[in-house]
């Protein structure tokens, strides 16, 4: 299975998409990241036929650097600094989902997703 997921017109940059099976499916939990608003599958791993809730997540960097992970290798790790990443879609689209898909044969190859997220 594959697709694209598009934020306000453009390719989501990074992310996550999860499947998870509604009521009466019987399917697993099945999900695959994000990279340029692509996203994919292998059908052993993909969600299988019926009805899905479809979750999103997005990330991006903030502009902002904060201090790296502890015991990330470097030298001084207490010292090192990362570019901060946030998660930046509203609730409807994750956590609280409102994204529904039912995968056919037919459907499970492009799959499309568009998202509109207020400006910030």
């Amino acid at each position: 299975m594959s697709g694209v997921v598009h934020v306000n017109g453009k390719p989501l940059e990074q992310g996550r998409i999860t499947f998870v099976p509604m009521e009466g499916n019987s399917g697993p939990v099945a999900g695959s990241d994000i990279n340029n608003g692509r996203f994919q599958t292998s059908r052993e791993q993909g969600p299988g036929i019926g009805q899905y809730r479809v979750k999103v997540i997005g990330i991006r960097k903030t502009g902002r650097m904060v201090p790296g992970v502890e015991g990330s290798g470097s030298e001084n790790d207490s010292n090192a600094m990362t570019a901060e990443i946030k998660q930046f879609l509203p609730p409807e689209y994750n956590e609280k989902t409102t994204l529904t898909v039912e995968i056919t044969e037919a459907s499970s190859q492009d799959l499309k997703f568009e998202l509109s997220v207020p400006e910030s």
